[in-house]
């Protein structure tokens, strides 16, 4: 992941943790300092490398996957968990004994 990739992908979670849904190119664009083509094409970046899913055709159908959380602080995926409702306190019941 590049370092603009991890900045947009930190953008993503902290403004889905925020507003409750996740922002447009144009909002990407406009916090990141760059064009919406290139926010567009960081975004498409993210999804081709599996860190985020796109869910629909609309801007803000992005959902963060499973090699994006992996590039996340433990503060950044906490978050996302708690966003999606999923206590991060469960997620390791059982794992080690």
């Amino acid at each position: 992941m590049t370092p603009v990739q991890h900045k947009v992908l930190a953008f993503i979670v902290n403004y889905r943790d925020e507003v409750g849904i996740s922002p447009s190119y144009h909002e990407i664009a406009d916090a990141m300092g760059f064009s919406r083509p290139r926010a567009h094409n960081v975004v498409a970046g993210l999804a081709a490398k599996n860190h985020i899913v796109k869910t629909g055709r609309g801007e803000r159908c992005i959902e963060i996957v499973g090699a994006g959380m992996a590039q996340l602080s433990d503060a950044e995926v906490i978050a996302e968990f708690l966003r999606r409702k999923i206590d991060p306190n469960t997620l390791n019941k059982g794992a080690a004994a």
